[in-house]
C-alpha cells in the first residue's frame, strides 16, 4: 500500500508472466541466445499490447499497470530443457478510504 502521505491510498499487487520455449541442446549457447531473443519480442510484444490496452476504457484494471515497475529474469531450466523470460510488474488500484460505521458498530 502507498500512501504518498496523502489520503489517497494506492494498493499495490504483483504479477508476473513467463514466455517459455523448449531447447534440445541447453548447453548450445548460441541457440540458447537465439531462443531467449525471440522471447523477448515476444515479450515486447505483450508490453506493447498492454501498454495499447491501458487507453482502452473496457480494460480499467490494465489503467494501474505500472511499466516502471517491469522486470525481466532470463531463466533456463535444465530438466526439461525449457528457456524462457520471466517477467514481474506492479498493477496499482485506489482503494476507498472512507469508513463505514456498520463495520465498527461493538
Amino acid at each position: 500500500y502507498i500512501d504518498n502521505k496523502s489520503d489517497n491510498i494506492l494498493k499495490n499487487r504483483s504479477g508476473a508472466f513467463i514466455v517459455l520455449d523448449h531447447c534440445a541442446d541447453i548447453s548450445d549457447y548460441n541457440h540458447v541466445h537465439e531462443i531467449w531473443d525471440k522471447l523477448e519480442t515476444i515479450a515486447d510484444d505483450i508490453l506493447i499490447k498492454i501498454k495499447s490496452d491501458k487507453r482502452n476504457p473496457l480494460t480499467p484494471v490494465i489503467r494501474g499497470f505500472e511499466f516502471s515497475s517491469v522486470e525481466s529474469k532470463l531463466i533456463a531450466n535444465e530438466i526439461g530443457n525449457s528457456i524462457g523470460i520471466r517477467l514481474t510488474f506492479i498493477i496499482s488500484s485506489p482503494i476507498q478510504t472512507d469508513i463505514d460505521p456498520e463495520k465498527w458498530i461493538a
